[in-house]
């Protein structure tokens, strides 16, 4: 008789003090055979890590709860691998630590995994509980590649694939390509792509997560000045080149023969690089700019003595 899967639902939580409840709270709630519950904290300056200790203290219910701290920040990937290492699931489940998933969550993708034999699977989300209705409604324009296809040559130049929030992976994920890179980028870029040349992605239907626009990944985008929009891109790009490269990795290590994709694969990188370049020379053109702006402002507001001395 076939055993089954065991599974790991994951919450990485960062400065999430007014949200983790409601997140930490509809895992303890969810209806499903028993699984491990790992909560994470990376280095929280706020009271996330408090807040995770008063909802779990007394918890009584079927499922097994693991809290984890880390002694200094790691960043997204660095502490989903931890996580990993941590976690004792064949299925790990994660979820956003400003996210709600809702009840059925683990019982529908435990019963995905099981009946498709995937290796990643993503659902639908729910925007509107969380959000306003103008933000909601600005969410998902188009849809991520993964909604539309499966195609490895349509993956690898995508830094949309699906909401990383609703993400769940089996660990032959890891087993067979090795950890996330140490350099800080999203893990549903690298762990979409390695689905998709294994060809087992399952989407489900179903919105199962009541999604928080503005997390992470999202926040901070509005209000900022040209210079610091220009910074912002330079660190995205930066961060598309390190999924690029391992993305090329992965092509390598696949087992099967990947050579026209790794062509791509080294085209796109030398897109972005280029890219890249071109904004840091626009970033050290505005710096320029605002200096000579500065030192004539400056002297404008001088006094002719001022001036004369």
């Amino acid at each position: 008789m076939t055993q089954p899967l065991t599974a790991t639902m994951i919450i990485m939580t960062y400065n999430q003090e007014d949200y983790v409840a409601d997140a930490v709270t509809s895992l303890l709630e969810q209806d499903c055979r028993p699984v491990e519950i790992l909560i994470s904290d990376d280095a929280s300056t706020d009271r996330t890590w408090e807040i995770i200790q008063e909802v779990t203290r007394d918890y009584q219910g079927p499922h097994r709860v693991t809290l984890n701290k880390n002694a200094r920040n790691l960043g997204i990937a660095q502490h989903c691998n931890k996580c990993v290492e941590i976690a004792p699931g064949e299925a790990l489940i994660l979820c956003g630590g400003d996210d709600i998933s809702v009840k059925s969550r683990a019982a529908t993708i435990l019963d995905t995994f099981e009946r498709e034999k995937a290796l990643l699977v993503f659902s639908r989300v729910d925007t509107k509980r969380l959000n306003d209705v103008k933000t909601a409604s600005t969410f998902l324009k188009e849809p991520p590649t993964l909604y539309r296809t499966h195609d490895p040559k349509d993956v690898l130049p995508s830094m949309a694939l699906y909401v990383g929030a609703t993400g769940a992976y089996h660990r032959d994920l890891f087993r067979k390509y090795g950890s996330l890179p140490t350099v800080d980028c999203y893990e549903d870029l690298i762990l979409g792509f390695r689905a998709a040349l294994e060809g087992r992605i399952v989407m489900i239907d179903q919105e199962l997560v009541h999604y928080r626009l503005g997390g992470i990944t999202t926040r901070g985008k509005n209000n900022l000045s040209k210079l610091q929009k220009i910074e912002r891109k330079i660190r995205e790009n930066k961060r598309h080149t390190i999924v690029l490269q391992q993305r090329l990795l992965d092509c390598r290590a696949a087992g099967f023969d990947t050579r026209a994709l790794q062509d791509q694969a080294n085209t796109l990188l030398q897109k972005n690089r280029k890219k890249r370049n071109k904004m840091i020379f626009k970033r050290r053109l505005k710096m320029i700019t605002a200096t000579i702006n500065g030192f004539f402002k400056f002297k404008s507001n001088q006094t002719p003595s001022e001036v004369e001395n």
